[in-house]
Protein backbone atom coordinates (compact mmCIF):
# COMPACT_ATOMS: atom_id res chain seq x y z
CA UNK A 1 0.00 0.00 0.00
CA UNK A 2 1.79 3.22 -1.43
CA UNK A 3 -0.17 5.61 1.19
CA UNK A 4 1.27 3.68 4.04
CA UNK A 5 4.27 3.48 2.94
CA UNK A 6 4.13 6.82 2.67
CA UNK A 7 3.69 7.58 6.03
CA UNK A 8 5.78 5.25 7.39
CA UNK A 9 8.74 7.02 5.39
CA UNK A 10 7.83 10.20 6.98
CA UNK A 11 7.33 8.54 10.64
CA UNK A 12 11.28 7.52 9.98
CA UNK A 13 11.93 11.03 8.55
CA UNK A 14 10.48 12.88 11.52
CA UNK A 15 12.48 10.48 14.01
CA UNK A 16 15.43 10.96 12.44
CA UNK A 17 15.13 14.94 12.23
CA UNK A 18 14.39 14.75 15.87
CA UNK A 19 17.75 12.68 16.22
CA UNK A 20 19.53 15.16 14.38
CA UNK A 21 18.53 17.87 16.16
CA UNK A 22 19.42 16.60 19.68
CA UNK A 23 22.90 15.21 18.25
CA UNK A 24 23.33 18.83 17.32
CA UNK A 25 21.99 19.97 20.76
CA UNK A 26 24.28 17.45 22.10
CA UNK A 27 27.59 19.03 20.07
CA UNK A 28 27.22 22.47 20.92
CA UNK A 29 26.61 21.39 24.55
CA UNK A 30 29.66 23.52 25.67
CA UNK A 31 28.46 26.60 23.44
CA UNK A 32 25.09 27.19 25.01
CA UNK A 33 24.70 30.28 23.08
CA UNK A 34 24.72 28.46 19.74
CA UNK A 35 22.78 25.35 20.78
CA UNK A 36 19.86 27.64 21.94
CA UNK A 37 20.20 29.17 18.25
CA UNK A 38 19.04 25.52 16.45
CA UNK A 39 16.55 25.63 14.41
CA UNK A 40 14.70 22.74 13.26
CA UNK A 41 13.46 24.83 9.85
CA UNK A 42 11.82 21.65 8.33
CA UNK A 43 8.66 22.11 10.92
CA UNK A 44 7.99 25.32 9.20
CA UNK A 45 8.87 25.23 5.73
CA UNK A 46 10.05 21.89 3.63
CA UNK A 47 11.45 23.71 0.53
CA UNK A 48 14.76 24.78 1.78
CA UNK A 49 17.12 21.73 0.77
CA UNK A 50 17.90 21.28 4.73
CA UNK A 51 16.50 20.56 7.94
CA UNK A 52 17.96 22.10 10.46
CA UNK A 53 19.84 25.25 10.69
CA UNK A 54 22.75 24.27 13.21
CA UNK A 55 26.11 26.14 14.17
CA UNK A 56 29.74 25.44 14.05
CA UNK A 57 31.49 25.76 17.32
CA UNK A 58 32.85 28.85 15.67
CA UNK A 59 29.50 30.73 14.94
CA UNK A 60 29.53 29.74 11.03
CA UNK A 61 26.27 28.63 9.94
CA UNK A 62 25.53 24.59 10.03
CA UNK A 63 23.40 23.28 7.18
CA UNK A 64 22.00 19.74 8.36
CA UNK A 65 20.07 18.32 5.86
CA UNK A 66 18.84 14.79 7.48
CA UNK A 67 18.56 11.38 5.74
CA UNK A 68 17.16 8.64 7.46
CA UNK A 69 15.84 4.88 6.70
CA UNK A 70 15.06 1.87 8.98
CA UNK A 71 17.84 0.12 7.33
CA UNK A 72 21.34 -0.15 7.29
CA UNK A 73 23.38 3.10 6.32
CA UNK A 74 24.20 1.15 3.36
CA UNK A 75 20.47 1.70 2.28
CA UNK A 76 20.20 4.21 -0.52
CA UNK A 77 18.09 7.17 -0.22
CA UNK A 78 17.04 9.96 -2.02
CA UNK A 79 18.73 13.41 -2.59
CA UNK A 80 17.00 16.37 -4.71
CA UNK A 81 18.69 18.70 -7.08
CA UNK A 82 17.59 21.34 -4.61
CA UNK A 83 19.41 19.66 -2.07
CA UNK A 84 22.17 19.78 -4.23
CA UNK A 85 22.44 23.11 -5.03
CA UNK A 86 21.71 24.17 -1.81
CA UNK A 87 25.11 21.95 -0.74
CA UNK A 88 26.68 23.67 -3.92
CA UNK A 89 26.01 26.97 -2.06
CA UNK A 90 26.71 26.32 1.37
CA UNK A 91 29.87 24.26 0.72
CA UNK A 92 31.70 23.49 3.71
CA UNK A 93 28.83 24.69 5.63
CA UNK A 94 26.21 21.84 4.32
CA UNK A 95 26.33 18.28 5.53
CA UNK A 96 24.03 15.17 5.43
CA UNK A 97 23.39 13.64 8.52
CA UNK A 98 22.95 10.03 7.71
CA UNK A 99 20.40 8.00 10.33
CA UNK A 100 19.46 4.63 9.76
CA UNK A 101 19.04 1.37 12.42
Amino acid sequence: DYARKQERNSEIGQLGETFALEYERWRLREYPELAKKIVHVSLDDDTLAYDIKSFETDGRPRYVEVKATEGPLATRFFISANEIACAEQHAGDYLILRVGN
